[in-house]
């Protein structure tokens, strides 16, 4: 699901130059643009991610960028990427950037990427579909299932994992919690791989047919699981989840969440980006600030900066 037409032309990404304090509505904050003029050529974003080395990369609709404090540079299929749309970005324990494209999965090996073997072709659907685990197991969601690559000192084998017979194989968000337990959204059903063994979530109501794009755990040990138009929240020792979407505007694109550096949650939407204050959500947009309110990924680097991915702000 992309950002076709005008909206394509006029998508940015920003930064905030300080971190968002407690406030009210009119508050207003200091943001700078960055898009073509610092050789952001392609305007659609995906994804946001910081390496260990400093580096910002910027997943887009048509190309991988990395800017390095004054300049993007543009990564395609030209040096190794098996598609210039780019779905998702992690950074596994052992430094290796991994690039989630539509047509498959690329590893960084310096300036070049090398394409993950993975059985057969597939494609990477989600914009949160990669995520490790303490032991340095990647898991990938793709329209073919979950994949799992485990460390070998000749490299990473992945392999699918086996899912139950009442989903279907198009994984979309994915997130590996402080227990070692992978949720993963399996089609229009939450999944859980836990022990070797994948099981559906099927005995809550609110679970019922929507595909959960987004799945995080906050420090209190919170499971927030989004889709484009739902946020459910199950808390730690909690049976069931709780709707937390009462007053969230929807995201027309994916469905994403971030935690920042301090734990706190932050939802993007097509009003602006969200945050929890008490039982109601306070939102950041257009009138604090930004260039306009659609807003599609959030990223905080190590300095604090927070950085914000726009839909038609051009």
């Amino acid at each position: 699901m992309g950002v076709d037409g005008p909206r394509l032309a006029r998508l940015a990404l920003v930064a905030a130059a300080l971190l968002l304090p407690p406030a009210v509505e009119a508050q207003r904050y200091a943001f700078k643009l960055y898009g073509q003029q610092e050789g952001l050529r392609n305007l659609a974003i995906h994804c946001l991610l910081q390496d260990r080395t400093g580096f910002l990369w910027v997943g887009t609709q048509n190309g991988l960028f990395r800017y390095d404090g004054r300049r993007f540079r543009r990564f395609a299929k030209a040096e190794g990427l098996p598609s210039s749309r780019i779905e998702a970005l992690h950074e596994t324990a052992d430094g290796t950037l991994w690039v989630a494209t539509r047509s498959g999965l690329a590893r960084l090996e310096r300036e070049r990427f090398r394409l993950a073997e993975l059985d057969g072709p597939y494609e990477i659907l989600g914009h949160a579909g990669l995520d490790s685990d303490r032991l340095g197991r990647l898991y990938v969601g793709t329209g073919r299932g979950l994949y799992v690559g485990e460390p070998t000192p000749q490299g990473r084998r992945f392999r699918s994992l086996p899912l139950p017979d009442s989903t279907t194989p198009d994984i979309y968000g994915v997130h590996v919690d402080p227990q070692g337990v992978v949720w993963f959204g399996c089609g229009q059903q939450l999944c859980r791989l836990e022990e070797g063994r994948v099981a559906v979530v099927g005995d809550d109501p609110l679970l019922h047919r929507e595909r959960w794009d987004a799945i995080r755990t906050d420090r209190a040990g919170t499971l927030w699981i989004r889709s484009s138009r739902r946020l459910l929240a199950r808390p730690a020792r909690a049976p069931r989840f709780l709707a937390r979407d009462q007053g969230l505007p929807v995201s027309s694109d994916f469905g994403e969440l971030f935690l920042d550096h301090n734990g706190k949650l932050f939802v993007p939407t097509d009003l602006g980006v969200a945050t929890r204050e008490g039982q109601t959500w306070r939102r950041i947009g257009a009138a604090q600030g930004l260039p306009a309110d659609s807003t599609s990924c959030m990223y905080q680097d190590r300095e604090g900066s927070l950085w914000v991915g726009l839909l038609g702000a051009g």
